[in-house]
């Protein structure tokens, strides 16, 4: 990015998720990624944890992003839907009379990802721009058996991983019978594509348009199908309203640690159905932490 360290206050860490279980007697969410290491390699604040406080609350700890994407892409003059694709899917709902609403919508990349790995013998980790799904044909008999999953049926707020989404589903769309890898892949993109598109049953209006953002958002085959699926709202990547789709999370981070830093709440318990929106987020002080003590004074006054 072109900026040295000695230009950065803080650091939010948001970390690799590789459990995320709110719905247990015990309810977790587990990232990797270590913020003492972080702090420690570059003498900066690092704020990390952001979805252990919402949890203690009662909340789903997820999805955190619609906090920041109110600021990024809000509209007074029309509701907005956000549809952030990483490895699961989520989408914000704007509202232009200021309503914030968001939850999880059901796989993102991660069953596209994992079913390229394995059709590939790891020679490709994605399917690029979606060409071999957009040489295929979504099957829809197995299509039906994967929405059949009940996470698509509950209402918010939800959130879910790759606990509810991943190896068995895979199996399915592998030992399918009389499908071509194509038609393999066409499937699991118009999975993607259609419960994101279906989600909308659960928004209070229907969005004046759609925005896309992560990784899915460079996904050529999928985009033009929610442009289908959305019609005629019109459908873009974040992009095109100044924001590039693959930064939005990580900006979404830093306005997150930006205000756990300040002690003002950060999460919405419209969204994660949290008792009380909370502050999110645990602070590894680097060796640049006195200055943010300095700082401190003068954000809360």
């Amino acid at each position: 990015a072109g900026i040295e360290a000695g230009q950065v206050l803080a650091i939010g860490l948001h970390g690799q998720t590789i459990r995320h279980r709110p719905g247990l007697r015990h309810p977790f969410s587990l990232q990797i990624g270590s913020a003492a290491v972080l702090a420690e390699r570059t003498g900066r604040t690092v704020v990390s944890g952001f979805r252990e406080r919402d949890i203690a609350a009662g909340g789903q700890g997820a999805p955190l992003v619609p906090f920041a994407h109110r600021r990024f892409l809000a509209d007074s003059g029309a509701d907005v839907a956000v549809v952030n694709i990483g490895g699961m899917a989520n989408i914000t709902f704007l509202g232009a009379d200021g309503t914030t609403l968001g939850f999880d919508t059901g796989p993102g990349n991660a069953l596209m990802d994992a079913l390229m790995v394995a059709l590939t013998d790891g020679r490709a980790g994605m399917d690029e721009n979606g060409e071999l799904a957009a040489a295929g044909s979504a099957c829809d008999e197995l299509l039906d058996r994967l929405m059949a999953h009940p996470f698509f049926r509950r209402r918010p707020p939800k959130s879910t991983g790759r606990e509810d989404f991943g190896y068995e589903q895979l199996d399915l769309l592998l030992g399918w019978p009389g499908l071509s890898d194509a038609d393999r892949m066409a499937t699991a993109l118009e999975l993607t594509a259609r419960t994101i598109a279906d989600a909308g049953r659960f928004l209070p209006r229907a969005p004046a348009r759609w925005l896309i953002c992560g990784g899915g958002s460079r996904n050529r085959t999928l985009m033009q199908r929610l442009a289908t699926l959305l019609a005629p709202a019109p459908v873009a990547p974040t992009d095109r309203y100044g924001l590039p789709a693959a930064a939005i999370e990580a900006a979404s981070f830093a306005v997150l640690a930006w205000e756990a830093l300040r002690g003002r709440p950060n999460t919405l318990a419209s969204v994660t159905g949290a008792a009380r929106d909370v502050v999110g987020g645990m602070i590894s002080p680097g060796a640049n932490w006195p200055e943010i003590v300095r700082l401190i004074g003068s954000w809360t006054r």
